[in-house]
């Protein structure tokens, strides 16, 4: 911890917020309240990493102490996952003092949020890269039924942004 007395920066040794011999504790994270002092530290828990190797199950976790790292709360699990690896687990504190956290799933979560928007046609096609095709509306509700007309290439938006999709496909609703 650093602390300034009279303009100048002074260090104390570190301390140690939280040990664990059979988790692998990862992707810490710390943030501090300016108005109340208080430390936010969230980080991922691979359980039993250590003694097994497996990557699964994760937990994000944090913990808050209010007396400048001297004590930890207790660790309270934000989430935890068997099926999805857990990714970059962040914390921030609001102007009012509100906690905020936020972890990726990595590449398991946008690649299931893709699959679900494509699977539902919640998509739109907003620009074709290559080749020709039609729209076609046969039941006239504003919803396109297929595209028709040859194969394309298209760039997409499924929830993240235009991207180009890498391939060429014909689709019917």
């Amino acid at each position: 911890m650093g602390t300034f007395a009279g303009g100048t920066l002074a260090w104390s040794n570190p301390r140690v917020a939280l040990v664990s011999t059979p988790d692998f504790l990862d992707k810490e994270w710390i943030t501090c309240d300016r108005a109340t002092n208080t430390l936010y530290l969230i980080y991922v828990r691979f359980v039993d990493y250590n003694v097994t190797g497996a990557v699964l199950p994760d937990r994000v976790e944090i913990m808050r102490s209010t007396d400048g790292a001297t004590t930890w709360s207790a660790p309270v699990v934000l989430e935890s996952s068997t099926t999805d690896a857990l990714e970059m687990p962040y914390v921030v504190v609001g102007p009012a003092g509100e906690v905020y956290t936020l972890c990726e799933r990595g590449l398991d979560e946008v690649v299931g949020i893709a699959h679900d928007n494509i699977a539902d046609l919640r998509f739109d096609v907003l620009h074709f890269a290559a080749g020709s095709a039609h729209l076609v509306d046969s039941s006239r509700d504003g919803i396109a039924d297929s595209l028709t007309g040859g194969v394309w290439t298209a760039e997409i938006n499924a929830g993240f942004g235009l991207r180009t999709v890498p391939a060429t496909f014909e689709a019917v609703r």
